[in-house]
């Protein structure tokens, strides 16, 4: 019923292969998979070069560790954007899908605290959405989502300012005045 009749076909085409490694790192053990090749569809080309890091047993903070550590030799950047959207958006004409803001699922029983991680965590998927999006092309309203979700994050901070007085979120609050300074300056340009 929902092809009426026409036939299935695929959309676009992922062909990579992949590497996997098993990485420790102190007491962690990180699964590290690099995939390379291509996505294709209706004749165009997208160069498919990821690597993914996967935590199979220690804490978390591990994988931020290697993640650093692999930076330093080789230029590595954070990307939300999966090969399917990739392959959609090339089908669909569009290099790099726009950041899609998520609203947070909020638990009626939730926590102050765990309020505060949900909406955190949406906030820090925008905002990392819209700078790989002005990574890819850098125009006006890449510059005006990438400023929304740094916004959108100075104030949750701001609200929850007695659940964010540790070092870290002080640091996170200065990273993020320092970018929406970044940001202003870029839109007076405009």
């Amino acid at each position: 019923a929902m092809l009426a009749g026409e036939d299935l076909a695929p959309v676009f085409t992922t062909r990579v292969e992949r590497t996997v490694r098993m990485v420790r790192v102190g007491e962690a053990l990180i699964e590290a998979a690099l995939d390379r090749g291509e996505l294709s569809a209706d004749g165009r080309r997208a160069a498919v070069c990821e690597l993914e890091l996967e935590l199979k047993a220690g804490e978390p903070g591990a994988l931020f560790d290697l993640a650093r550590q692999l930076s330093r030799n080789v230029p590595l950047r954070l990307s939300l954007i999966s090969k399917a959207e990739r392959g959609y958006g090339l089908a669909a004409g569009v290099d790099t899908p726009a950041p899609r803001r998520q609203a947070a699922t909020l638990d009626p029983r939730a926590t102050v605290g765990e309020a505060l991680q949900a909406l955190g965590q949406a906030g820090l998927t925008h905002l990392c959405a819209g700078l790989e999006a002005l990574r890819e092309r850098p125009e006006p309203d890449a510059v005006h989502q990438a400023r929304v979700a740094t916004r959108r994050l100075r104030a949750l901070l701001k609200i929850f300012k007695p659940l964010t007085q540790d070092e870290a979120a002080q640091r996170l609050d200065a990273e993020l005045d320092w970018l929406a300074a970044e940001f202003d300056a870029a839109r007076d340009l405009d």
